[in-house]
């Protein structure tokens, strides 16, 4: 039966901080990835960007075939600097995914956040130029648009893995205060954030995810 994989150490300064998320949710049926030789998160100069880009990507694209067929969710655990003060970033293709973590994550309550709400989320699209309204994008399935529309984005990671058909790719961001492997309180925000995710997986494995 499928089942859901915790993704960490894809940029080498993540993986203390993963390692200590993933024993929290140890307990909660999820496997995890540790990629053991991950990129550093460090900008890369000109000359090395093309290295770097195609090391991505590579990482990336061996990663969907370890998880396809396997698994029907990957989440994908990266930490960040909390120059903005938000406390995390969400971000998914499925619209469906992203309306029930905004619903299930607001009683989320293991960290201190001066923001209204320490979560944000993000859709992910192919093409910021085909989109002309907010609306556009954000729609379910069923050509209806939802409630909730979301800050669209794009990213670097290949489109075969954020829109695979096989498993649902949800992209986690977590700010922390200095750079390091965060603190208890930052590993069991994220560990409660990752039991959301899982929460809504389960919602959504009756039902396309949008």
């Amino acid at each position: 039966m499928p089942k859901p994989i915790l993704v960490i150490g894809i940029h080498q300064e993540e993986l203390a901080f993963g390692e200590r998320v993933a024993e929290l949710v140890e307990g909660l049926g999820i496997d995890v990835l540790r990629i053991e030789q991950g990129l550093s998160n460090r900008k890369p100069i000109f000359d090395d960007l093309f290295y770097y880009t195609t090391q991505h990507r590579e990482i990336y694209l061996q990663l969907r075939q370890q998880v396809k067929k396997r698994y029907d969710l990957l989440i994908d655990l990266h930490s960040g600097i909390n120059e903005s003060e938000s406390c995390a970033d969400i971000f998914c293709k499925h619209v469906n995914m992203l309306n029930c973590l905004k619903t299930v994550s607001k009683q989320c309550s293991n960290i201190q956040c001066s923001l209204p709400e320490p979560v944000r989320f993000r859709r992910i699209i192919e093409d910021l130029e085909k989109i002309d309204d907010l609306a556009v994008g954000n729609e379910d399935l069923d050509g209806k648009t939802p409630q909730n529309i979301y800050p669209i984005c794009r990213t670097v990671i290949p489109q075969t893995v954020w829109a695979s058909k096989d498993f649902i790719y949800v992209g986690l961001e977590i700010y922390l205060p200095k750079p390091g492997e965060g603190t208890m309180e930052d590993w069991l925000f994220t560990a409660e954030i990752v039991e959301c995710i899982l929460k809504c997986t389960q919602s959504l494995r009756s039902s396309p995810p949008g």
